[in-house]
């Protein structure tokens, strides 16, 4: 049996995963033979359609790596509208010369789909509680977070920004490993200056960047 998790009032009817209008529920762990591999009761939590739909084809170990799981499914879908954020900013698209209905009715519309988007992908939902108790479970602590949005690890945002901005992949990979996360900004930065046409192209950039790294250790050691 699985127990409804507590709701705040200011809650109610939402989805715990994303902020949406809840209409379902999402029972976690879904199948019985799974309910002594977990550290507190089968739980119920409030979801809306689309996250329900998407939580059905996850298999999570624990509730947290469900919630991730999902958010990480929810960033895929909305790349589109995600990616107006990164491309433009609100003043840009006010300012943006559309003339053609089409054109105009992206910039009336574009701004709002961004933030709708990213709203779902950051709600962080509530502490989950059975009857004012919490649940007893261990969050993921490599979450990763760049301009605005949760991802649920780097690879995450590799992936999403790979795709929005049509990235070599294996570039950007090298890059943030070269630079650190601390720096996904610049690596980002680095591989849309420079588009990759073959591998012998990426190889001589790589190259050039560990040079440029090890060119400004040097510096600062004089």
């Amino acid at each position: 049996m699985h127990n409804p998790i507590d709701t705040p009032f200011n809650f109610r009817h939402i989805c715990w995963f994303c902020g949406e209008p809840s209409g379902e529920a999402v029972c976690f762990p879904s199948d019985e033979i799974d309910f002594e591999s977990i550290s507190h009761d089968p739980i119920s939590i409030p979801s809306c359609t689309e996250c329900y739909q998407i939580s059905l084809k996850i298999n999570a170990l624990s509730v947290d790596e469900l919630r991730r799981e999902v958010k990480d499914k929810i960033i895929l879908k909305y790349q589109k509208e995600l990616g107006i954020g990164a491309n433009w900013t609100e003043i840009e698209l006010q300012e943006s010369d559309f003339d053609c209905a089409a054109l105009s009715g992206f910039r009336q519309s574009a701004w709002s789909m961004y933030l709708i988007a990213k709203e779902r992908v950051n709600f962080s939902g509530w502490e989950l509680c059975i009857d004012s108790l919490p649940l007893d479970f261990q969050y993921e602590t490599n979450s990763f977070e760049f301009d605005g949005l949760q991802f649920k690890d780097v690879s995450s945002a590799i992936i999403h920004y790979v795709k929005i901005f049509s990235l070599d992949k294996q570039l950007l990979t090298e890059s943030v490993d070269i630079l650190g996360v601390d720096k996904f900004a610049q690596a980002v930065k680095f591989c849309r200056l420079n588009p990759v046409e073959s591998n012998r192209e990426r190889n001589a950039l790589i190259e050039d960047l560990l040079f440029s790294i090890e060119d400004e250790h040097d510096n600062r050691k004089l």
